[in-house]
């Protein structure tokens, strides 16, 4: 892949990432329960390394649905990129709990 090649896909992605956090803000404002909306943001926040923030969306999402697999998941996800490695295995632990 060229250097060329790589910015491009990198702007796509940035400016794909920039729509859809536009989005999601959009979608919050119209109904702020709904788990999916904090939980794309999450995502959202963990391509751009902002880990407190993705925790803090996914936070958000598991005062909606204490039960989300998926935001437990993600959790997982945010803590082994941050690095924080003793801390992913009981999230993994409560995920397993809810959908063994």
């Amino acid at each position: 892949m060229s250097p060329f090649q790589r910015e491009t896909l990198y702007s796509s992605s940035r400016e794909f990432t920039d729509e859809a956090v536009d989005e999601l803000a959009r979608a919050e404002k119209l109904n702020a329960r709904i788990p999916d909306v904090f939980l794309g943001q999450a995502a959202a926040s963990l391509e751009q390394w902002q880990f407190e923030q993705c925790l803090a969306q996914v936070a958000k999402a598991m005062e909606i649905n204490p039960s989300s697999t998926q935001a437990l998941n993600l959790k997982a996800a945010c803590l082994m990129q941050w690095r924080k490695f003793d801390e992913v295995a009981p999230v993994l632990d409560q995920a397993l709990k809810v959908n063994p």
